[in-house]
């Protein structure tokens, strides 16, 4: 009997251990499962928060365009406008400028635009490129229409400019 039980002792003493280890390795693989999962999902964030980083640059950088972007001291809206229209014709002395009734919004000045002429079409590139590297005042083109004659391009480009002041105007 001693022997029966000497093996009986040794058969769940090793069973025991059996179990212990197939604990331990099915903790560690849950733990290996869990830690994956949980390296993807770190992973997806980081690159999320990378997207996040790009935006706010990117606002930031509007952000500190937009603050050199202000009103030149001394000039009224009128007087920016009247300046606008000089330099255009001017620079194109074969267009005619119409602009719509000035209107006054809080701090904001505006009005519609209608720019005509007869060009050939690099006179008009040349045209429209002036208009859209302006950085002040803000000039929005609605719509450019096109009518082919021969060698020249009559054209009409319509719009809206908008003069925004961040400091109050000085009364005269």
């Amino acid at each position: 009997m001693n022997l029966q039980l000497y093996l009986k002792n040794n058969i769940q003493r090793e069973i025991l251990k059996i179990a212990l280890i197939f604990t331990l390795v099915s903790f560690l693989f849950s733990s290996f499962i869990y830690l994956k999962k949980i390296n993807t999902a770190l992973n997806e964030d980081i690159k999320k928060l990378e997207i996040i980083k790009g935006k706010i640059q990117r606002t930031s950088n509007i952000v500190k365009t937009l603050e050199k972007i202000s009103l030149p001291e001394l000039k009224t809206p009128e007087l920016l406008l009247a300046s606008l229209l000089d330099n255009l014709k001017s620079k194109f002395p074969e267009t005619t400028f119409e602009i719509s009734e000035i209107k006054k919004e809080n701090l904001e000045t505006f009005c519609s635009f209608s720019l005509k002429g007869e060009s050939n079409f690099q006179r008009l590139t040349d045209i429209l490129g002036f208009i859209e590297e302006l950085s002040y005042p803000v000039i929005i083109i609605k719509s450019v229409s096109l009518k082919s004659k021969d060698s020249l391009v009559n054209f009409e480009i319509k719009g809206e400019i908008r003069i925004i002041s961040i400091k109050n105007e000085r009364k005269t």
